[in-house]
């Protein structure tokens, strides 16, 4: 996902609703973000992705994401 902040993610990423086992992999300042999460819950990531898109991102607008999941 793209962060356009400087600082460390994980307090951001604690703060949004919680998905099971959820952490950040790796991220570049101003750049992107990865994260893991081991949940199953479609509609709790949808959730979590939502939040963080209106939060960090500042788009709410869901017809401008383009979001995907990599199953690892």
């Amino acid at each position: 996902m793209a962060y356009p902040r400087t600082g460390d993610p994980k307090q951001i990423v604690d703060s949004l609703p919680t998905v099971e086992y959820v952490d950040v992999n790796s991220y570049e300042p101003d750049g992107y973000l990865t994260m893991n999460h081991g949940a199953v819950d479609v509609p709790g990531i949808a959730k979590f992705v939502a939040e963080y898109m209106d939060r960090v991102l500042n788009s709410a607008d869901e017809s401008n994401w383009l979001v995907s999941e990599e199953a690892l």
